[in-house]
C-alpha cells in the first residue's frame, strides 16, 4: 500500500498540532508527516518538538519566510526536499494546512489510485465580478512567473485551491524543478501553492494525464456553512451541497457536484465559528465504544 506525506507549514497555534496529528494517524495509520517552521513563528523548535513527538513526524530544520498570500510553495518543497534526505519512505505528497481535518477513512486508498489531485482553473484575464482575485494582469506579468510560463510554452497559467492537493513523488519533484529553476526559496509575491502545482496538472492533463480532484473541502471560498448535518452528509460521502460562491474568490470545486465520497477532509475557517474537531471527536469516540461492544 501506498504512503502519504502529509507536508505542513506552522507559524501559529502549536498547541493544536498534537490533536491535528492524532487525527491524521487515526483515520490514515501509517502516513508519515514533515512540518516546517516558519521564519517569524510565534513559538520555539522546542514547543514545536514537544507537541510533534510521534514516530512518523520530522521537522524540517529549515526555517523559510512566509507570509500570507504571497506563497509557501517553497516550504513545502523544503520539506520535500528533507523527507528525501531523511529516508522517510513515501509514495505521495499531500500539501497540508493546519486548518484541516479528516473526517473519515478511505483517502489512503483514493489518493492510491490517482497520480495526482488539485484543482484547475483555468486564468481570465477579463475582470468580472466573479473573477478569482489571483486572476490579475499583474500576476500574469511577474518576470518570474512570465520565465516559468515561457519554459512551459504557456502563454497563461492555472490555479487552484492550495488544501488537500496531492502528488506522486516523481511529479512533485518536477514542480520542485521547475519551481527552483525560477524562484528563490522564498515569498514569490503571488499564493504560490494555489498557482504553480496547478499549471503543471494542466500540462500533465493536456498531455494525457489524469488528475483528480484536492481531497478537502473548503468552506473560505463560498457561503457555505458547515456544521454537524453537513460534516456526517461529506462521511456518508453521498449527495452533493449548494452554496453561492463569493465574489472574487476562487470556484468551490466540490459545490454543486456528487463528489463527497471523494472528499477526506474540512477546512473550516469561515463557518461562524463552528469547530469540527468536536464532530470528530465525537465519531471517534463511537467508533471506540462500537468496538469495545463488539469485543
Amino acid at each position: 500500500m501506498e504512503r502519504i506525506l502529509f507536508s505542513l507549514t506552522l507559524d501559529d497555534r502549536p498547541d493544536l498540532l498534537r490533536a491535528q496529528i492524532e487525527n491524521l494517524n487515526h483515520f490514515c495509520p501509517d502516513s508519515a508527516i514533515c512540518i516546517h517552521m516558519a521564519a517569524d513563528a510565534n513559538f520555539t523548535r522546542e514547543e514545536l518538538s514537544s507537541y510533534a513527538d510521534f514516530d512518523n513526524v520530522v521537522i524540517n530544520p529549515a526555517s523559510y519566510d512566509v507570509i500570507n498570500q504571497k506563497g509557501c510553495l517553497h516550504a513545502h518543497i523544503g520539506n520535500f526536499r528533507y523527507a528525501i534526505e531523511r529516508d522517510v519512505k513515501f509514495d505521495k505528497i499531500l500539501l497540508y494546512s493546519p486548518e484541516e481535518i479528516l473526517v473519515k477513512p478511505g483517502m489512503r486508498n483514493y489518493v492510491a489510485g490517482h497520480a495526482l489531485g488539485t484543482q484547475i482553473e483555468l486564468y481570465d484575464a477579463v475582470e468580472t465580478f466573479e473573477t478569482w482575485s489571483i486572476f490579475r494582469k499583474e500576476v500574469l506579468s511577474l518576470p518570474k512567473l512570465e520565465s516559468m510560463l515561457g519554459a512551459l510554452g504557456l502563454p497563461i497559467f492555472a490555479g487552484g485551491q492550495a488544501e488537500g492537493q496531492f502528488f506522486s513523488k516523481s511529479i512533485f519533484r518536477s514542480v520542485d524543478q521547475l519551481f527552483t529553476q525560477h524562484f528563490p526559496m522564498e515569498p514569490s509575491g503571488f499564493p504560490s501553492e494555489q498557482v504553480i502545482p496547478a499549471t503543471v496538472a494542466m500540462c500533465l492533463g493536456m498531455n494525457g494525464t489524469d488528475v483528480a480532484m484536492p481531497v478537502t473541502i473548503i468552506d473560505h471560498s463560498s457561503y457555505v456553512q458547515f456544521s454537524d448535518e453537513l460534516l456526517s452528509q461529506i462521511t456518508v460521502g453521498k449527495g452533493a451541497i449548494y452554496a453561492p460562491g463569493k465574489a472574487r474568490s476562487l470556484r468551490p470545486v466540490h459545490l454543486g457536484s456528487c463528489v463527497l465520497k471523494d472528499v477526506f477532509a474540512v477546512s473550516c475557517t469561515d463557518s461562524e465559528g463552528y469547530d469540527p474537531r468536536n464532530f470528530i471527536l465525537e465519531q471517534v469516540a463511537r467508533e471506540g465504544k462500537n468496538k469495545a461492544q463488539v469485543n
